[in-house]
């Protein structure tokens, strides 16, 4: 996230319009109305945004079709990429290798993403990552050999209501429908982080801010921010009771976090202590 952010927003009649805001200029540009739900991420040069949407075939109602469109925040233009005849899990990019990965039912779709003034690896751009994470909406897989092997990891067996992949592409963290948090390195058995939802990696270090629940028994009261390492030892970073601050996210500066407020359309920029970042405790050290 640098110069524009990406967000959802929930239109009057119920379906959600993926929009663009421009961060200096607060400029704010409409991507896309049709279906979203939680797939659209950011390219790695930071200027086009990658999404799928899902439509329900005119000629024949019963079936459903993927569509991975890319939006250009300089042209203001939508591209399409591919279309897939299925429902589609979550779009997922591997920051090793740049290639875009969707599940459907009976296969797993790759595309290599290119752009200009790449500076991958030669190895990074000419062949295929082995390994890497796949997301969809009822849990989270660990793939191997360039998908001969395919696991899906343990959690509560509720969908998966989001997720965040580290910058190394090692690590993925997410959320359940039901507010529990896990974080798996390279397939292993998932931790339990804790209860909340939406986590959002740093982009250098193993640290995790997200949406903290406070509980109640087994009822989550409301929500503040919270800042948490891969073993779940971490700490509140906002301590209030009348609203809910949600989809945190880091800032490209490192130590600041933007997020919102349930049920509102404002966006807030919180800087965060130096200490809470670069404590041993709390870092990317083991």
């Amino acid at each position: 996230m640098g110069r524009y952010l990406s967000f959802k927003e929930e239109s009057p009649n119920g379906t959600s319009i993926l929009k663009m805001v421009e961060i200096q200029t607060r400029n704010i540009f409409n991507i896309s109305d049709e279906q979203v739900g939680q797939s659209f991420l950011w390219a790695p040069h930071g200027y086009r945004i990658l999404y799928r949407i899902q439509k329900i075939q005119a000629s024949a109602p019963e079936k459903t079709v993927s569509i991975i469109k890319v939006y250009d925040a300089v042209l203001h233009k939508n591209i399409v990429l591919k279309t897939i005849p299925s429902k589609t899990g979550f779009l997922n990019l591997n920051s090793r290798d740049l290639r875009l990965r969707i599940m459907a039912p009976k296969k797993i779709f790759v595309h290599k993403i290119t752009y200009p003034g790449s500076r991958l690896a030669m190895w990074q751009s000419s062949q295929e990552s082995s390994e890497a994470w796949l997301a969809n909406q009822n849990g989270i897989i660990w793939i191997k050999n360039r998908g001969l092997k395919i696991k899906k990891l343990p959690d509560d067996n509720s969908p998966v209501d989001s997720f965040s992949v580290s910058p190394d592409g090692a690590t993925i963290a997410w959320g359940t429908k039901l507010g529990k948090i896990y974080t798996s390195n390279q397939g292993s058995d998932p931790v339990f982080i804790g209860y909340g939802k939406h986590p959002s990696f740093h982009p250098k270090q193993k640290l995790l801010v997200y949406s903290g629940a406070r509980m109640v028994g087994n009822v989550a009261v409301h929500f503040d921010l919270r800042i948490s390492n891969l073993k779940g030892q971490g700490r509140w970073l906002t301590h209030t009771q009348h609203s809910d601050e949600i989809w945190p996210i880091w800032h490209r500066k490192k130590t600041m976090i933007l997020f919102t407020i349930d049920n509102t359309s404002d966006l807030f920029l919180r800087s965060i202590k130096h200490e809470h970042i670069n404590s041993k405790k709390y870092s990317y050290l083991k």
